[in-house]
């Protein structure tokens, strides 16, 4: 899980495990670090609580 530097804007990055195999989240375009770390935040949280991210899409 990490924020990364794209060209002028940033990325959040989340991995996580689905029926044994890991997976990436990737959400980019942020304008500043805080708002991915943000992001990432928020996207942890609902993982933890059983949000399913493939279904979403």
């Amino acid at each position: 899980m990490s924020v990364e530097k794209q060209s002028k804007t940033w990325r959040a990055i989340v991995s996580y495990q689905v029926d044994g195999k890991r997976k990436k989240a990737t959400k980019g375009g942020f304008k500043y670090k805080s708002d991915a770390l943000a992001y990432e935040t928020m996207l942890k949280a609902k993982l933890n609580q059983g949000y399913d991210i493939d279904a979403s899409k």
